[in-house]
């Protein structure tokens, strides 16, 4: 778990999403904006905010926090693994069944094993026996 040096867990932050928006012209000028729908993020912009303290973190200090919070590590040091994982997502379909798009992974069960590093391949059933750092 990453903490904010007062103690907080909760981190703000700010994602670049696309979004449908109508706009009502009157003269060529927008008069009145409205029916803004929020997608899928696709990119993060900007930095961690504190909930508690307000207190700004870089991606970079987010990153370095979470890799000495104890995870598990592979022989090689590696601390990320491929693994399986399912999820049931919402989707939009058309009047024929088909695929449109993705709205979001609506639940998803606890990633299982096998877990492989996805630095040196080595493979384990479990990381219940990996060392923590």
């Amino acid at each position: 778990m990453i903490k904010c040096e007062c103690g907080g867990t909760e981190f703000e932050v700010t994602m670049v999403t696309l979004s449908t928006v109508r706009v009502t012209t009157e003269s060529g000028q927008p008069k009145q904006i409205s029916g803004t729908k929020k997608e899928q993020p696709i990119e993060f912009n900007g930095s961690f905010v504190c909930v508690k303290c307000r207190k700004s973190y870089s991606e970079t200090d987010i990153v370095k926090a979470s890799e000495d919070s104890g995870q598990r590590r592979c022989i090689c040091g590696n601390m990320r693994f491929t693994a399986t994982q399912i999820c049931y997502h919402d989707i939009i379909v058309d009047g024929y069944n088909n695929f449109q798009r993705d709205t979001g992974i609506g639940e998803s069960e606890k990633p299982y094993g096998p877990y492989r590093c996805t630095e040196c391949n080595a493979e384990y059933e479990t990381l219940d026996n990996l060392d923590e750092k």
